[in-house]
């Protein structure tokens, strides 16, 4: 594991990468696993983890995370500068490949980008620079650069405005 200089981990964080993976973390990162810290209600310490030789998760410089739960069979790579609510989830993976075999997708996720609180980011799916994911939003597929989004499964309601 890599990580940079003024990493903040508030409360416990559990980080689990497997061998023969990568977990990279960038500069000036937050990770806040208590809601002393984040008063929204955190429902879980924040969570890395790989789950297959090759597997990477790689995060940029000056993210911050709440009770983040963040799972790579394959990829997931988050940009400088993003904010990850409470409870947010981002996996690449399905889940209980015992049961049900389905291939793990790459997750990419753009500078600037804020998601919201309680919302869901699927496998395969790309967000990309300045977009916003609305609270509790479940996104199933890509989101266009400056889009804002927000359901379940999310959708664009807007855009921002480039200038701001």
């Amino acid at each position: 594991m890599k990580y940079g200089v003024g990493l903040k981990a508030r409360g416990c964080c559990i980080v689990e990468r497997f061998q023969c993976s990568t977990i990279e973390i960038g500069g000036h990162c937050t990770f806040n696993s208590s809601s002393r810290f984040n008063f929204r209600g955190i429902n879980h310490k924040c969570i890395i983890q790989t789950g297959c030789p090759g597997a990477k998760i790689i995060i940029g410089n000056h993210c911050g995370f709440s009770g983040v739960s963040i799972v790579a069979d394959k990829e997931v790579i988050i940009d400088d500068y993003v904010t990850v609510g409470a409870n947010v989830i981002i996996g690449d993976r399905d889940g209980h490949n015992d049961i049900y075999k389905s291939e793990s997708r790459p997750i990419y996720i753009g500078k600037h980008a804020w998601i919201g609180m309680n919302a869901t980011v699927l496998k395969g799916v790309t967000i990309g620079e300045y977009a916003i994911v609305g609270a509790g939003a479940i996104v199933t597929k890509d989101v266009p650069a400056y889009a804002i989004v927000a359901g379940v499964s999310a959708r664009i309601i807007q855009y921002r405005n480039r200038c701001e």
